[in-house]
């Protein structure tokens, strides 16, 4: 009697709820918004059909790729701890792309080569045949090449760079993703998912989270030509927790920062913003090139990794810092196993600014590459909070104006720089430090070297030798002044040669810290133990295997009979 009230308990209940796939497609198998939107031969037509969807927890949305959509996406539901709420891709080709621009068409001539188009919104970006136009002040100021927008006529004047009518061009005014707003807009959601899309022409930024958004994960999609920010939080008081950021692609974002003119003119931009991020990865990704930053983690933000990104040919590659906005302390941040090459100003900056502090950076395992006009790493500079327990440990810089620059200012004396190969060419050196407290320095273990110059430090105004200081302050005493002789920089290849004197001179930092990069592999690199190869740790980023040596196995089975 009782396994029979129960089976009829069990079948009163009501059936458990299934994760749904829906499918959107304007130009494969072209959609209806009427469509159920469950299968691919019956899917929905636009965005905004999906963002008036009634989606639940573990629901996928699919955009068809080779696919465009001008239209701005707002997730209307967040999922659970247990099943997040996807937008991603199906089908076969480029990934699908959601356009932040509007084509502008109904050209008249004013005056000369310049015409104009009426357009009811203020756009930050104007592109001809895809490539960005710079914006002038005034229809006066033009010159080929150039456009204006009048707010109070709703005019979009523009001089094509051939002189020709806009008609003759396809002429695009970015559109979606308004000031402060994303093209991917996620407001009080938790638990989203943005995996393969394409972002594009972004009137203001790519990807988006505001309120109390926690749980956001966006990867393997591609971000460019954006105004300002391509993945970037809401800079106000709230925090923002467990946002990752993984293999990604980000080019030719953050074009605000050459605007010399106009509106939002030398605004900044940045790939990825960690502004408040409270745990979480920005891992993976390949950034670059932009006239802005590459990834900045900031106001508070905690609990953060940075790790295996690529950074190339932008104006700071990755900058950790506190302050500016909210003014908050960050704490914990682990930036490990990045190449930056080629920077305009700094590969790498740690930094406070408006009295807010940082407390806890490991940095270790990077390569720093070519900062033709700046440094491998800035440390300090704006302050006047204070910097402590940073650890800048077995990292590679080559090819900087300066390797390290120490500006401060520190708390005490619990930063420390060792194990680190510095190599400068020209006019600076490896070591610079300006920061008058410098009795809370004790860098060592480190490996400085200047071509053609044996003037390897700058401390305080002073230049001298690495055996010149070493007399002097009773500093760096385990420090090498030498050329490190790496297998093949200028072609990517920092491992050291078998006749190196970083071999074996570094200092055994500890378990946290025992991981190398493995020469053998290409970025992003793979990691070796170093206490299970050579007598003693290396100097800089790179483990030396000897080319005799057995390669460790990557694979482990066992038979057994």
């Amino acid at each position: 009697m009782l396994k029979r009230f129960l089976m009829l308990a069990l079948l009163a209940l009501p059936p458990a709820a299934r994760a749904a796939t829906y499918y959107v497609d304007n130009c494969v198998t072209v959609g209806s918004d009427l469509n159920p939107g469950t299968s691919p031969s019956a899917p929905w037509l636009t965005v905004s059909r999906v963002n008036a969807a009634s989606l639940q927890p573990g629901d996928s949305v699919l955009f068809e790729r080779t696919c465009t959509w001008r239209e701005q996406l707002t997730p209307p539901a967040g999922g659970s701890p247990t099943a997040s709420i996807t937008f991603g891709a199906y089908g076969a080709g480029a990934l699908p792309v959601l356009n932040g621009s509007s084509p502008v068409t109904g050209w008249t001539l004013f005056s000369g080569s310049i015409y104009y188009a009426a357009v009811a919104w203020s756009p930050n970006l104007v592109f001809q045949d895809g490539v960005s136009l710079t914006m002038e002040t005034s229809a006066g100021a033009m010159v080929a090449g150039s456009y204006d927008y009048d707010p109070t006529t709703s005019r979009l004047y523009l001089w094509a760079t051939d002189s020709a009518s806009p008609a003759t061009h396809t002429i695009e005014a970015a559109h979606y993703g308004a000031t402060y707003y994303g093209l991917i807009f996620i407001n009080n959601l938790s638990y989203i998912t943005i995996d393969s899309l394409h972002l594009t022409k972004y009137n203001y930024n790519g990807v988006e989270t505001a309120g109390t958004s926690s749980n956001i994960t966006v990867q393997n999609s591609n971000f460019d030509y954006g105004y300002q920010n391509d993945i970037t939080t809401a800079e106000t008081t709230a925090t923002y927790s467990n946002i990752n950021v993984l293999n990604n692609s980000f080019g030719h974002g953050g074009i605000a920062r050459t605007r010399t003119s106009g509106p939002g003119a030398a605004a900044e931009g940045v790939a990825v913003n960690g502004f408040g991020f409270q745990g979480g990865s920005i891992k993976g990704n390949t950034i670059g090139p932009s006239p802005a930053e590459g990834i900045q983690v900031l106001a508070g933000a905690q609990n953060v990794e940075i790790a295996s990104n690529f950074v190339s040919n932008t104006l700071v590659g990755i900058y950790v810092s506190a302050g500016y906005g909210t003014n908050a302390d960050t704490q914990n941040i682990t930036v490990r196993y990045n190449k930056v090459f080629n920077s305009s100003i700094h590969n790498y900056q740690i930094a406070v600014e408006n009295g807010a502090s940082i407390n806890g950076v490991d940095f270790y395992g990077n390569v720093s590459d070519t900062a033709a006009d700046g440094d491998g790493l800035l440390f300090g500079y704006a302050g006047p909070g204070t910097i402590k327990n940073a650890h800048v440990y077995n990292n590679t810089f080559v090819n900087s104006y300066n390797g390290i620059e120490a500006f401060g200012p520190t708390a005490d004396a619990s930063n420390q720089f060792k194990n680190n190969l510095i190599s400068v060419s020209g006019s600076g050196y490896p070591w610079v430090q300006h920061d008058a407290s410098d009795s809370n320095y004790s860098p060592d273990y480190n490996l400085l070297y200047k071509s053609g110059s044996l003037t390897v430090i700058n401390w305080l105004g002073t230049t001298s030798t690495l055996s010149a200081f070493q007399s002097a302050k009773s500093k760096m005493m385990h420090s090498i002044s030498a050329d490190p002789k790496l297998s093949n920089p200028s072609g990517g290849n920092y491992s050291l040669l078998s006749t190196s004197p970083a071999i074996d001179s570094g200092t055994n930092l500890g378990a946290a810290y025992q991981f190398g990069l493995d020469p053998r592999t290409q970025f992003p690199w793979g990691t070796l133990n170093q206490n299970s190869y050579g007598a003693a740790w290396e100097i800089g980023a790179f483990v030396f295997l000897p080319p005799s040596g057995p390669a460790p196995p990557t694979s482990l089975s066992a038979t057994v009979d």
